[in-house]
């Protein structure tokens, strides 16, 4: 969970892991969070406009709106997910996919400051995306647009995943431990990373290739909750194909690089989509 202000600043986040992502476990502790961060950051709880969700899974058709997620949140399939946590923390609620709120986060505090046309992708437990054209994210007819993973999986290369690279530490002799402990220790000189970069810098170049041409990205994001040195790794190693040269010129690719926002991306943008839509967006 993430306070954000006005300006973009941080004003209270906090992280805790859950063994039980049943709704009804997730919602009370949302409920907890909540109070103690607002109690934290000495702020006045009807100074609190509203709230957003980032959410693992794709949308699916029909009023009111559902997410399919992971088979770890399969409890929340049933659910119209805003309504559940918007009754859960009384607050006007909102609701995206969380590589969508990611690219949020990545269009108002991070790449999106220089740069108006970037796909970002969103590396967690799966793949995911967004895309951001002349400065506004593009989300399409059922706002999954930048599900990124199913071009991967076409494409047949490394699904570039902490799953993946779980996998990759494992094969190595890393030790029996989980992604999230993972996450927290690893770092390039981990047995099985460089491997795993570059398997994932073939799929991420594809992908870029892919966008240059159909979307005119200027700039792929690496982004998600991979840390930030093997992040930058990843944009390093990442060679796009090379398109035929045409009058001596070659086709302008976008660059691949690391992420700029500083913290998670997931919360900041979630925090954002009540401001935007208040105050960013053109309304109607």
């Amino acid at each position: 969970m993430t306070i954000l202000d006005l300006a973009g600043k941080v004003r209270g986040a906090r992280t805790i892991g859950l063994s039980d992502m049943a709704p009804v476990s997730v919602l009370e502790a949302l409920r907890t969070l909540k109070t103690a961060l607002i109690a934290e950051a000495g702020i006045d709880p009807a100074r609190i406009i509203g709230a957003g969700a980032g959410v693992s899974g794709f949308l699916v058709p029909g009023e009111p709106s559902r997410f399919n997620p992971p088979t770890q949140l399969a409890g929340w399939a049933s659910l119209d997910v805003a309504a559940a946590l918007g009754a859960a923390l009384t607050l006007p609620m909102l609701s995206e996919n969380d590589g969508t709120a990611a690219t949020v986060a990545e269009g108002l505090v991070g790449v999106g400051r220089t740069c108006r046309n970037f796909g970002y992708c969103h590396l967690t437990n799966g793949f995911g995306g967004g895309l951001t054209v002349d400065g506004r994210v593009v989300q399409g007819r059922l706002g999954n647009a930048g599900d990124f993973g199913g071009v991967l999986w076409l494409l047949g290369g490394l699904y570039p995943s902490l799953d993946t690279l779980h996998a990759s530490v494992r094969a190595a002799g890393g030790p029996d431990e989980g992604v999230e402990a993972m996450v927290r220790r690893v770092c390039l000189d981990t047995p099985g990373v460089a491997q795993w970069v570059r398997e994932a810098a073939k799929s991420i170049g594809q992908l870029a290739f892919l966008l240059g041409h159909m979307v005119a990205s200027e700039k792929v994001v690496i982004g998600g909750r991979l840390p930030a040195p093997i992040a930058a790794a990843l944009a390093r190693e990442t060679i796009l194909p090379a398109t035929p040269m045409r009058n001596d010129m070659p086709f302008p690719l976008p660059a691949v690089v690391p992420t700029e926002v500083p913290g998670d991306a997931v919360g900041i943008g979630a925090a954002m989509l009540p401001l935007r839509k208040a105050f960013f967006l053109e309304q109607g």
